[in-house]
């Protein structure tokens, strides 16, 4: 016996996913066409009814299930972006290496100025000194040269060789009343021209470092000396500006550098540049002893 077509079965509406059940019209519909079948049969139908049904709710389970998926991988990936790890994309890791940098440059910026402060105030102290040594009252000027003389005279100790070396060589030499230490053999620098940089060289660094050496021996014979170096230069008044001035102040920090190179405190040595009529008007370097302490 011939069974009857199954298909106005699938063309039902889709049931929800796993709704696997056969309705009731379903059953209906299938005993109207009963022409005589047995019972048999006509469970034989309503069974191949439940089975489309079936493969009806796994197929929508599989696209139910793929689409939970994609959900799953989209999750995954939003969470590796906000995972801190190696990878250099990364928003956060941008924002990290960003922030880094801005903090870098403020410490570069913060070290500069503080340097900057530190060289203004070493200026206005030099400055003072200078005052200060200009203004000496007659009394400490003459108290000042009779201790500078007794010293020198009289050496003691390990300093009698000290002060015989420094005569022996004659790079230098002290005059008493003034309080200044000539330099016998003068130090020459690198002529610089405008629009370069105000950089201070020595011509002959060598003899440089034998005069200044000698400086910082006297100032190891006068252990209780303070000494002030002026950059001298020969710059007209109306060329006296900022660079005239960083000039000038190059060559009293590179003085005053060697001889720190060769054992003084930096405390004892203050420099300031003087270019033009504020100084000499001359290409040179003055030191002078400005304070001498416990006397």
């Amino acid at each position: 016996m011939q069974l009857p077509s199954t298909k106005p079965v699938k063309a039902h509406a889709q049931r929800p996913l796993g709704d696997t059940t056969v309705s009731h019209e379903t059953v209906e519909t299938v005993l109207a066409h009963d022409d005589g079948r047995s019972k048999k049969d006509a469970a034989l139908v309503v069974v191949e009814a439940a089975g489309d049904k079936i493969e009806m709710a796994a197929e929508d389970a599989a696209s139910a299930g793929a689409a939970a998926q994609a959900i799953v991988c989209q999750t995954k990936s939003a969470w590796a972006a906000m995972t801190v790890g190696s990878c250099f994309t990364t928003k956060y890791w941008g924002f990290c290496v960003c922030l880094a940098l801005v903090i870098c440059v403020l410490f570069v910026q913060v070290v500069s100025m503080n340097k900057k402060f530190a060289r203004e105030g070493a200026k206005v102290r030099a400055l003072r000194a200078k005052l200060r040594s200009d203004t000496l009252a007659r009394e400490e000027m003459e108290r000042h040269e009779k201790h500078l003389r007794q010293v020198w005279s009289a050496p003691k100790d390990y300093k009698i060789a000290i002060v015989r070396d420094i005569k022996d060589r004659g790079c230098i030499e002290l005059d008493f009343a003034t309080r200044r230490v000539k330099l016998k053999r003068p130090l020459d620098f690198h002529q610089v021209r405008r629009p370069r940089a105000p950089l201070a060289r020595f011509k002959r660094p060598d003899d440089a470092l034998i005069v200044l050496g000698d400086v910082a021996d006297l100032l190891r014979v006068f252990e209780n000396a303070f000494v002030l170096i002026e950059g001298n230069t020969e710059t007209a008044l109306s060329e006296i500006d900022d660079w005239a001035m960083e000039l000038a102040q190059e060559r009293a920090d590179l003085v005053k550098r060697t001889i720190e190179a060769c054992g003084i405190e930096p405390g004892r040595l203050d420099a300031i540049g003087l270019p033009g009529i504020m100084g000499t008007n001359t290409h040179e370097v003055v030191l002078k002893i400005v304070k001498i302490d416990a006397i």
